[in-house]
């Protein structure tokens, strides 16, 4: 047996993804207290532990999405209103106390932007450029995220006591589910990825059985897109 036979069904992205949460989880635990140097080491040191370009690229989407979860999370903490009213001449132990946890949520912030930012710059510095000329607005990830959702769904409606005909069933679903962790890539190669995941299961006669069912949901998907412009 050669190599490429004993590692033909093994996961490489879901063992990077894994190394990278645990990694990402811990320095999630420092956040705080980082400077803008730190940031960037994180992300650095990150990288530091992968060799190849494409687990670098899986694990630069991870941290830019971990960032992302936890900038979302600290955002809807802060209140704005107590570090804008803050009054010196008017002190008092739960003012102040107030006013430094908002203060440290603001700064928790400011360091997941910036890790953020030096996250999408080694993506730049491996080829994926443009990204913030392409990237997708927070509305519009929602809105695909829904309808990636839905499609999930639909499929295991329809392949339910169809496990003979529908046996690439589990593997469509994994490039699907996937496909919500790779926003970050930008919308050009985002919906190069997904018409790939398509285009890969189509000539299958039992895929194709399938894709008739759930072009609609594709077709929504794909709508307002210029595909031609994306593709190209």
């Amino acid at each position: 047996m050669n190599l490429d036979e004993i590692i033909s069904d093994f996961d490489f992205d879901s063992v990077v993804r894994h190394e990278s949460r645990e990694y990402l989880n811990e320095g999630y635990k420092i956040v705080s207290y980082s400077d803008k140097d730190d940031d960037k080491k994180f992300i650095t040191n990150g990288l530091k532990r992968f060799s190849n370009k494409d687990d670098k690229i899986v694990f630069l989407i991870e941290a830019i999405n971990h960032q992302n979860e936890l900038l979302d999370y600290v955002s809807t903490r802060i209140d704005y209103k107590v570090i804008d009213n803050y009054d010196n001449d008017n002190f008092s132990i739960n003012n102040y106390e107030e006013f430094q946890r908002n203060q440290e949520l603001l700064k928790e912030k400011k360091n997941h932007e910036a890790r953020i930012f030096y996250a999408v710059r080694e993506l730049e510095k491996l080829g994926l450029n443009d990204l913030n000329k392409n990237a997708f607005s927070q509305p519009q990830v929602s809105d695909l995220t829904r309808k990636i959702n839905a499609l999930l769904i639909k499929i295991d409606e329809l392949s339910v006591g169809q496990e003979v005909i529908f046996n690439f069933i589990d593997e469509l679903k994994g490039d699907l589910k996937d496909l919500n962790k790779d926003y970050p890539l930008g919308k050009k190669r985002w919906y190069q990825r997904f018409s790939g995941i398509v285009a890969s299961y189509l000539g299958n006669k039992s895929a194709d059985a399938l894709y008739d069912l759930i072009k609609p949901d594709i077709i929504k998907i794909l709508q307002d897109v210029s595909i031609d412009k994306l593709l190209h």
